[in-house]
């Protein structure tokens, strides 16, 4: 992963190469690919019966 942006100076306050640096930096970050999403466990809310009823069993083997 690529190391984060210092954002600790102003761009009024950098030269024209920095500045250029900054960018070239932030459009790389930009073009980074982006995580996958992270799958949300469901709540048994919002389970089926059967898919309850799974969980059920998978949770009592688990600890038999």
């Amino acid at each position: 992963m690529t190391e984060p942006i210092d954002t600790s100076k102003r761009a009024a306050n950098m030269s024209e190469a920095e500045r250029q640096a900054f960018l070239a930096q932030c459009r790389k970050l930009d073009a980074a690919p982006k995580p996958p999403p992270v799958e949300t466990p469901k709540h048994a809310r919002d389970l089926s019966e059967s898919e309850r009823a799974e969980w059920l069993a998978a949770h009592r083997r688990k600890f038999n």
